[in-house]
């Protein structure tokens, strides 16, 4: 597998992490209120 192939996998995982990570805090910040 080359490098960009490999970066551009990480940066998937990474934004998938983020956007479920915000997900679930805007979920959460919400049954707060």
């Amino acid at each position: 597998m080359n490098r960009i192939t490999f970066t551009a996998i990480i940066l998937l995982l990474i934004v998938a992490i983020a956007l479920d990570h915000y997900h679930g805090n805007a979920v959460r910040y919400k049954d707060q209120r």
